[in-house]
Parts: structure tokens; C-alpha cells; sequence
């Protein structure tokens, strides 16, 4: 299509759009040319713009007459079928064979001639490619005081319906192939370990004129493409080293392993402490007759694209920093992982987590349109370059930390039972604050005056790090909750003993109530992003439920934060009901309960038993389903200071699991990650 498009300035544009149509090269022209003087008719610029497009189309290439012509006929580019075609079908067919060289000096042989004694500049453009310029002096268009576009048809053209300029095509005939680059890429950092990663060849290429690799590594390398031995590659081969790429040229009969479609290559290291591609790509020239040959899907229905990426194969440690780019507008965004691992892996995409887990194992997921979208904001993405990190969370890590991405939730149980003593079944223990002389040795000392203890410890541990938060819930009949970002808040609300009456515990326990009500905070204020704890502190065993059935009895599925049903038969008396079925409703409830908060992603339910739960058969099968059912761990114990210990030791892993860093973080010993291609 060859359109022009006049402005006041001087200045004219060639491009030449090449396409191809059943067994026919098509090339088309777009030209568009900028006039600058102090007066211009409007009815001069159309002329103008109509003869030289007639020119161009028109004037055969042999009509040059010129030396350039006859050398290039001797030199074969210009064929015997081509010497009498126009000049706008030479310069297509030059650029088509990949001669832009001449091309570029044919452009130049005419617009000489035809612009010999004018100061017009002249730029010709094949593909948005510049093949020719010549005394550009533009301006852009909104600096014009004028601007006139004019159309016209030519020979051989569609119409295209434009809403200005002049449109016309060309035929170029008997081009058998063009010389096209095919890349495979790898980003920033693609790790640590064999690599293997897909390039696709075209379906109909020729044959293959060159290959090589240029690629940033420290490390000697073996390629194999599609299982076959492709060479070894040295570090620094033809130049480079650390932070340099360099470049190695692949042997043509190793060329000959590649097939059209889809290809794997796979790159194994000698030194796996260095194994890894910093940056670079795998880069063949093919000869095909696809003069627009693109890996797109694109769907006319529906006037959207499709644009596939393959994530590189990693074997030993998934540590990926890369990127991709999208070049047009975002509608949807999937990704499919499969990998086996024995740490948690994350994805993050744009600066943004769109995914975690700490499955071990083998995994297979996709990560939904509708997940990433929650977290992302496409308009903001189109048309840009995309950041992309896979790796791994660890502990033993030193990096710049920023903060914490923990939100913890800590039920205590302040109902009757927690006023007996820690180390056995007395039902008054000895009221105790946290710095009395014999806390720590009084096996006497009150159950809810050491979860009060407890909970400082938590805070104090937990809120020293930005970011993390906790809320306090108190249960008996029902479940309360405060919320506060401020740990000195906290420590005042706990040692309140119009909240956590350690005085006079009292009321019946509603263990359903307490983790419902924990459910619901998560739900609200937390995300997908942050980790979720939530702590329950009790003796054991529960003796209300969250819902009533149509019989008037427990609904072991209540997902009230208040009691709604107590069976007579199920007592406060901790002892008496430490066997038997009285309080089986009530358990169920709770084990119920666990399983809804173990549903949440990245949650998980720790139990801290007080008083002697060795001994009651109810309160451990309690304390122990929950506990699988919450994705946690259930401890008990009648020492004060073991108990100090283990919610010590508890605390700062939370802490360090929920640790936010500046950069990935990556280990390289003890680790044995895969993510397949």
C-alpha cells in the first residue's frame, strides 16, 4: 500500500509493507511526504504527491540506467524476470533477499534523479525498517500551520479504507525465501543448574544459514539440541567473561539437529556454582518465503492476539529473574508451573506475588487469569517490558529486610476451666503476674495467668517487625476480638483484667465461637500475599457449638462467633469430661472449624495446651484434630518455663517465615529444586 500525506515542510516518506499472498510476494509502499514553505496550494501538494507515487510504481528499473543497475543485474541480485519490473518492486525484492545494502543505494539512485535540483527530504522505510534517507529536515505535525492529505489508487490495489492519503500495492514475483533471525532469549538471570529452554522455527524455512549463542556465563557448557550433542562451549569463547557476553558460533552440521516447530535446548554445566545465563539468546538465520513470520496466534473473530512464552527449564536450584514484554493491550494473563521442590516457591510478576507454596514435591498449577488480574493492573502493563521472578523463600538468608507480612490472630480461652492450676486438675490455681518470683517454679500458678504471659511474649516478638500484625480474641459464650498496630496498645489491652479476667475467669468454653471468629478476621483483612497464624490457647475441651440442627441439636458445622447450642449433658467440670461422648457435638464443631481456617492460603492453626492434658482423653483428641486439620502443630505442657520456651521459639518463626526482603534470595547447599520447561 503506498499512501501519501502532505504538511507543510519538506520532507517525503517511503514504506513499503511487504506481505505475502498465496504463492505471491506482495509488497506495499507507504509513503508519505512533509512540504515546508511560506505559501503552499493545496491543490499543488495533491499533484505533487499523486505524479511522484505514479513515478515510483510506474518507472521501470532498467529505465534508471545507471551503472548501479547493470552491476546489480551481473551480480545476479537483480534477475533477468526483474530487470523490466518497477522500481518500488526491486527495492521490495532486494529487502526481501535480505540485501538492504543495496536496496538502500537502489532507493538512493532514484530519489537522486528525482529530486536532484529540490531540498525535499526523502526517507523510504520497508517494514518500518529505514532503507534510505536523504536531507530530512521534519517537523512533527501539530508544529504544521497547514496540513493536506490527499488518495489515489494504483494499479493492482485493495482498498483499504483509510481515512486519508493515497493507497497503493505492487506485486513482487518469484521471491523463493527471506533471510529471518529466530531467537530464543533468556532474561536477567536464568538458574542455577542445566537450563533447557524451546525455540521455534519456523514450519516452512529452507535451510539454515548461520547459528550461534551470545550469553553471559561463567561456566564451560555442553549444548545438546533436541537430545543430540551440539558442542562444547567454553567461558569467554570469542571474548567475554563476567558481566560481558560473548559469542559462539554453532558448527553448520550442528545446525542440522533443528527441525521445524517446536525445539529444546538444553545447556549442562561442568561448574554448578556458576551455572547459570546471565542475559544473552540462541539466535538462527533461516531462509523462508513467511516474509512476516510471527509465533502470534491472532483470532480475527474476536481481534485479539495470543501471545505464548516458554518459561525456561531449570535442574537443581529455581532461580529466575527475567522478563517479558506485551505488545499490546493486556485482556488476560495465564501461567502453568510444573515443578518438583523441597522449599516453598513463589512467582512474582511486575514487582507483584501471584503466586506461593510450600507444597514439597512434585506440583503442577496454573495460576489463573482471575488471580493475577486481582493483583495487577493490566492497563498500567500494556505495551511495556514486564518484570518476572521465580525462586525461592528461605531462612538462612542475610539480605536487606524490610519488613514482615504476618498477620497472626491469638484465641484465648477465658472461660471457667482456665481459673485452675497449670500442673494439675486443682480448679483454683495461684494468680500470678509475669515478674512475680515464683511464676516460673509455681506448678500451682493459674492456666489463663500464663496465657496472659504468653500473649506478651507474642507480641512483643512478633510487632517488633514492620509489617506484621495481630489481633487478640478472647472466647468463652463467645468470641471477642481488639485490633491494634501498636504493641504497647496490646500489652495494656492483655494486662486489662476487664478483658482477660485471670481474677475470675468465667462462662462456658465456645472453641467454635473463638476459631469462626478468627476465620472471619482472616477473610477480611488479610490477602493472598501475607502468611496467617492463628494461636489458640485452652485447656481443651469445648462445651458449646456455633449452630443448632433442625432437631433442635448441635450443627457441627456452625459458623456462628457466638454459642447457639450447649448440650446439658456437656459440663464445665474439666475432669469429669475428659472422657466419654457428652461434649461430642461441641469437639466436632471446633474440629470443623480448623478445617475452614485450613482452607485459607498460607494458614496455619499452633495449639498451646494448659493444664494436664496428658491425662484427659478428650481434650488431646481435641487439641490434636485441630491441629491436623489446621495445617498446624498442637504442644502442651505443664512447665511454665518449657511453655515460655516453645512460645519463644514459636514467635521468632513466625517472624523469620514471614521476613519481607529487598532482592531474592536464593541457597544454594541442601537444596534440590526443578522446574520443568
Amino acid at each position: 500500500m503506498i499512501s501519501s500525506k502532505k504538511i507543510m515542510r519538506t520532507g517525503l516518506f517511503f514504506s513499503i509493507d511487504a506481505l505475502l499472498a498465496s504463492t505471491l510476494i506482495i509488497t506495499g509502499l507507504m509513503a508519505g511526504y512533509w512540504l515546508y514553505s511560506s505559501r503552499v496550494d493545496s491543490k499543488n501538494l495533491w499533484e505533487y504527491s499523486s505524479s511522484t507515487i505514479s513515478a515510483l510504481s510506474g518507472m521501470k528499473a532498467s529505465a534508471l540506467n545507471s551503472s548501479y543497475t547493470v552491476q546489480l543485474a551481473q551480480r545476479g541480485l537483480i534477475r533477468n524476470s526483474s530487470i523490466n519490473n518497477s522500481v518500488l518492486e526491486v527495492i521490495g525484492e532486494l529487502w526481501a533477499l535480505n540485501h538492504t545494502e543495496e536496496a538502500s543505494e537502489f532507493a538512493r539512485q532514484f530519489v537522486e534523479r528525482a529530486f536532484h535540483d529540490s531540498d525535499v527530504g526523502v526517507a523510504v522505510y520497508v517494514n518500518g525498517q529505514q532503507v534510505y534517507s536523504r536531507n530530512s529536515k521534519f517537523k512533527s505535525e501539530n508544529q504544521s500551520d497547514y496540513l493536506t492529505s490527499s488518495f489515489r489508487f494504483v494499479s493492482g490495489i485493495q482498498e483499504e479504507k483509510p481515512r486519508e492519503g493515497y493507497s497503493a500495492r505492487a506485486i513482487l514475483t518469484s521471491i523463493s525465501s527471506k533471510v529471518h533471525p529466530v531467537y530464543a532469549y533468556f532474561g536477567g538471570l536464568v538458574g542455577q543448574g542445566n537450563i533447557t529452554q524451546f525455540i521455534i522455527m519456523p514450519s516452512n524455512y529452507t535451510s539454515i544459514t548461520e547459528g550461534y549463542l551470545e550469553v553471559d556465563t561463567d561456566s564451560n557448557f555442553t549444548l545438546k539440541i533436541n537430545g543430540q550433542y551440539s558442542g562444547d562451549y567454553p567461558s569467554g569463547c570469542l571474548g567475554g567473561g563476567t558481566m560481558i557476553p560473548y559469542k559462539c558460533t554453532l558448527n553448520q552440521s550442528y545446525l542440522t539437529n533443528l527441525k521445524p516447530g517446536l525445539n529444546v535446548l538444553e545447556f549442562i554445566f561442568q561448574n554448578y556454582t556458576s551455572a547459570y545465563l546471565s542475559g544473552g539468546f540462541f539466535r538462527v538465520s533461516v531462509l523462508t518465503p513467511e516474509l512476516n513470520y510471527t509465533e502470534t496466534e491472532y483470532d480475527t473473530t474476536t481481534g485479539t492476539a495470543l501471545k505464548k512464552e516458554y518459561l525456561p527449564g531449570v535442574s537443581r536450584v529455581i532461580n529466575i529473574y527475567s522478563s517479558t514484554y506485551a505488545p499490546g493491550r493486556i485482556t488476560g494473563i495465564e501461567i502453568f508451573l510444573n515443578y518438583s521442590t523441597t522449599l516453598p516457591l513463589f512467582v512474582n510478576l511486575a514487582g507483584q506475588p501471584v503466586y506461593y507454596s510450600e507444597n514439597e514435591g512434585n506440583v503442577a498449577v496454573t495460576i489463573t487469569n482471575e488471580s493475577i488480574s486481582s493483583v495487577l493492573n493490566y492497563s498500567q502493563l500494556s505495551e511495556k517490558t514486564i518484570p518476572l521472578k521465580i525462586g525461592h523463600y528461605t531462612l538462612n538468608n542475610t539480605g536487606n529486610i524490610t519488613g514482615g507480612n504476618a498477620d497472626v490472630v491469638i484465641l484465648t480461652d477465658i472461660s471457667a476451666s482456665m481459673k485452675g492450676s497449670i500442673g494439675d486438675n486443682d480448679s483454683n490455681g495461684d494468680a500470678r503476674t509475669c515478674t512475680q518470683a515464683d511464676y516460673f517454679t509455681n506448678p500451682h500458678v493459674r492456666r489463663l495467668n500464663v496465657a496472659v504471659c504468653l500473649n506478651e511474649i507474642f507480641i512483643n516478638t512478633i510487632m517488633n517487625i514492620t509489617g506484621n500484625r495481630i489481633w487478640l480474641v478472647t472466647f468463652n459464650d463467645k468470641g471477642t476480638y481488639y485490633y491494634s498496630d501498636n504493641s504497647s496498645m496490646l500489652i495494656s489491652y492483655v494486662e486489662n483484667k476487664n478483658y482477660y479476667p485471670w481474677n475470675n475467669p468465667n462462662g462456658n468454653t465456645c472453641t467454635c465461637c473463638a476459631l469462626n471468629l478468627a476465620y472471619s478476621i482472616l477473610n477480611t483483612y488479610s490477602n493472598s500475599s501475607r502468611k496467617k497464624y492463628v494461636i489458640l490457647m485452652t485447656d481443651g475441651i469445648p462445651n458449646e457449638c456455633c449452630g443448632m440442627n433442625s432437631t433442635g441439636g448441635c450443627n457441627t458445622t456452625g459458623t456462628s462467633n457466638s454459642s447457639q447450642y450447649a448440650p446439658a449433658a456437656c459440663s464445665e467440670d474439666y475432669v469429669l469430661e475428659c472422657t466419654g461422648n457428652d461434649c461430642q457435638g461441641p469437639i466436632q464443631n471446633a474440629i470443623n472449624a480448623a478445617a475452614r481456617i485450613g482452607s485459607i492460603n498460607k494458614s496455619a492453626i499452633y495449639e498451646i495446651g494448659l493444664g494436664p492434658m496428658s491425662s484427659c482423653t478428650n481434650a488431646n483428641y481435641t487439641m490434636t484434630k485441630i491441629a491436623e486439620n489446621g495445617n498446624g502443630t498442637f504442644y502442651a505442657n505443664t512447665n511454665v518455663t518449657q511453655l515460655t520456651n516453645f512460645v519463644q521459639e514459636l514467635a521468632s518463626q513466625i517472624v523469620n517465615k514471614s521476613l519481607v526482603y529487598q532482592y531474592q534470595l536464593v541457597v544454594i547447599q541442601g537444596i534440590n529444586s526443578t522446574l520443568y520447561p
